[in-house]
């Protein structure tokens, strides 16, 4: 039996916050991520505010020690896909939360 071996690397986790149609998003997600031999997951989410509630979605990059990402990398990344998703979802504001900053996107 082959014996089970690791690897790990240091931890970094990105997140997209946005509201627009789940399924739409995976596909966006999915053309992203086939472009850029990436991997992200995409979760369901509802963003509830005063005097209203949208679905959408949040979007996670995670470090991965197989492939390990140079530094600033991830970040790099994760604000490519955030504006193809503003643009193909057509919304009008996104968030980008890294572990140091909350990053909002917005159109004027």
């Amino acid at each position: 039996m082959s014996q089970i071996q690791e690897k790990s690397g240091p931890a970094e986790v990105i997140q997209i916050c946005i509201a627009g149609n789940y399924d739409d998003s995976r596909r966006v997600c999915r053309d992203w991520c086939a472009r850029n031999s990436r991997c992200v997951t995409v979760e369901r989410s509802a963003y509830v505010y005063s005097f209203g509630e949208e679905e959408g979605v949040i979007i996670t990059f995670r470090s991965y020690p197989r492939f390990p990402p140079e530094a600033g990398e991830l970040e790099i990344l994760a604000r490519d896909l955030l504006l193809a998703l503003m643009e193909k979802l057509f919304q009008r504001t996104a968030l980008l939360c890294t572990p140091t900053e909350h990053v909002w996107f917005h159109l004027e």
